[in-house]
């Protein structure tokens, strides 16, 4: 894979939301799936999923985790665009300028901002995915206090603090969350919940509520930039032989590309097929599925 320096921000504004339902959702997997094996930071040109000019084409995937595109062909209807790390789609035009990086909390004022989660964000996890007291003493969870977003601890296979991904729960920001790395790119970016500190099987997941849920049954580990690399395999090698891929619902095709990719470096590799996302199932449902 050749590294390609990352497209210019200025190109990829911030416009109007799209939702998924106005652009076809084969364009929207397709994009999700180039940008799969990328790494943070990480680039690469490929053929245009629109216009399909070779190499004329550039994804990236950024420190954040949002995957960005461009197509450098001046009639491809494809406009530059970005899919954050959690799914939503901000879609832009050609002529479109805005700022650099969306808008919220730096990482310098992370620290400082941090309070006790607030009862407000209490009852939000609560509510939206089932996260009770059960599950969050488990790990940090906290509230930022002048963005207003719930802080999810990202932490290391030893609880080690890698960095804090802070979640809009309003539903009016750009971005839904936002990743803010604190440890070395030469570190991956996996969040676990251990269950068995080594054993023989681990469930990856593509987000942290759903790793939070699924721990109460197995060690989970959540992918916070959307997909993993070699050196995050390393890192599940190294403490468990068997993975099941466990990824939400409308990204079967994702689990089985990792499943396939990934595979020999496991004893076992396997996909659960789920019918919904682990964060939205009762607490039976996942009892039934994980044990």
């Amino acid at each position: 894979m050749r590294s390609e320096p990352l497209p210019s921000m200025g190109a990829l504004a911030v416009g109007t939301i799209i939702s998924i339902g106005q652009i076809t959702m084969s364009l929207y997997n397709q994009l999700k799936l180039l940008a799969l094996d990328l790494s943070p930071g990480e680039s690469r040109r490929d053929e245009c999923p629109v216009c399909s000019k070779r190499e004329g084409f550039v994804i990236t995937r950024t420190d954040d985790g949002d995957i960005i595109w461009i197509c450098h062909r001046a009639t491809c209807d494809l406009a530059p665009g970005r899919i954050s790390s959690e799914g939503g789609m901000v879609s832009t035009t050609r002529a479109a300028t805005v700022p650099k990086r969306p808008s919220g909390p730096t990482q310098e004022d992370i620290r400082e901002q941090l309070v006790p989660l607030t009862d407000e964000h209490r009852a939000f996890l609560a509510e939206r995915y089932g996260l009770l007291d059960e599950h969050l003493i488990k790990t940090t969870v906290l509230s930022h206090r002048t963005s207003g977003r719930v802080a999810f601890k990202i932490q290391g296979h030893d609880g080690h603090l890698r960095g804090w991904l802070l979640r809009d729960i309003t539903g009016a920001a750009t971005t839904k969350a936002l990743t803010r790395r604190l440890v070395p790119a030469s570190e991956p970016l996996l969040s676990w919940y251990v269950s068995i500190p080594k054993g023989s099987t681990v469930l990856v997941v593509e987000d942290i509520p759903s790793s939070m849920r699924a721990s109460k049954y197995l060690t989970s580990c959540a992918m916070i930039s959307g997909g993993i690399g070699e050196l995050s395999v390393k890192e599940l090698a190294k403490y468990y032989r068997k993975v099941i891929w466990a990824f939400d619902n409308d990204n079967i095709r994702g689990a089985i590309k990792h499943q396939k990719r990934w595979g020999g470096w496991f004893k076992e590799s396997t996909v659960l097929y789920l019918h919904k996302d682990l964060k939205d199932m009762r607490e039976d449902e996942l009892c039934h599925i994980l044990t």
